[in-house]
């Protein structure tokens, strides 16, 4: 079952968090390192994709800043990231 869109991933490797902790929404309980260390590097090549793909759009229409993001012209950028991470992402 995928996770919501944001999540709080913990490590309990020695399984001392409460049972009722996993059935949480937004909570993700690891077991071992090698889950977590899986998570954080899924997290940081989705983050450097996202910001590549929005930096380069940014720089090819001549704007130096992030700051378009948060002007009206910026929901245009976010439905292309979301787009982007539909599309080319989840899958």
């Amino acid at each position: 079952e995928p996770s919501p869109a944001k999540a709080l991933v913990v490590l309990d490797a020695l399984n001392d968090l409460p049972p009722a902790l996993q059935g949480q929404p937004g909570v993700v309980v690891r077991s071992t390192r090698q889950q977590l260390e899986t998570d954080i590097s899924l997290k940081l090549r989705v983050a450097n994709g996202t910001h590549t793909a929005i930096a380069h759009t940014l720089a090819l229409l001549k704007h130096l800043q992030t700051d378009v993001l948060s002007s009206p012209q910026g929901s245009l950028f976010m439905k292309f990231l979301d787009s982007l991470v539909q599309q080319q992402i989840i899958p």
